[in-house]
């Protein structure tokens, strides 16, 4: 994590540095959900039971 406490070090208090990689790992794990929340909705009215059955029974 000294790739993003040493520059806020630089620029800001030592707390601040120490805290830093939990906000950013808060932050992409926020996005993370958000485009997991957005994926789903794009997915799930093109995935359909008939779908998955189709591939199913074109495997085996």
């Amino acid at each position: 994590m000294a790739i993003i406490g040493v520059p806020t070090d630089a620029f800001g208090p030592r707390d601040l540095a120490l805290r830093m990689p939990f906000f950013v790992a808060g932050v992409l794990n926020i996005m993370l959900f958000f485009f997991n929340i957005m994926l789903f909705f794009f997915a799930v009215p093109k995935l359909t039971t008939a779908k998955i059955e189709a591939i199913r029974t074109g495997s085996e």
